[in-house]
């Protein structure tokens, strides 16, 4: 099963985790398609930093997973806030990162707030790349 860690996740278990996990998971073959037209929508440096980070941010939380730990909304906040080393996020780009995480991510609903379970469990949006629908 799985393993709670007894710390807070730190950079060493960051670099850890990206170095198990070298592909984000995509919810679907939709998603992974989805994915990629955002990013080239989003060339710019700015918003490439910020698929960037959307990618590694998956690549970490699946990096836990890989290693039996458990992931869910308190390790998504630490891995993003080491990510966001200089915090440089604002609210909108957090939003925006948040967003496409939970998108795209085979594993969203483990981070997933209550809200936005609610959210995403009626999206037809969501559902479609999830392939529920």
């Amino acid at each position: 099963m799985f393993k709670l860690k007894k710390r807070g996740f730190t950079k060493s278990d960051l670099n850890k985790t990206l170095s198990i996990c070298k592909e984000m998971s995509y919810a679907s073959e939709l998603a992974k398609v989805h994915f990629r037209e955002v990013s080239l929508e989003n060339d710019g440096p700015n918003n490439r930093k910020l698929i960037v980070f959307v990618h590694n941010w998956a690549r970490a939380l699946e990096g836990e997973i890989m290693q039996g730990h458990v992931v869910d909304q308190r390790v998504a906040a630490e891995i993003c806030d080491i990510l966001d080393k200089g915090g440089w996020l604002s609210g909108s780009e957090y939003q925006f990162v948040r967003m496409e995480l939970l998108l795209h991510w085979k594993y969203s609903e483990m981070i997933m707030t209550g809200r936005e379970r609610n959210l995403y469990n009626t999206d037809e949006f969501y559902q479609r790349l999830h392939g529920v629908a």
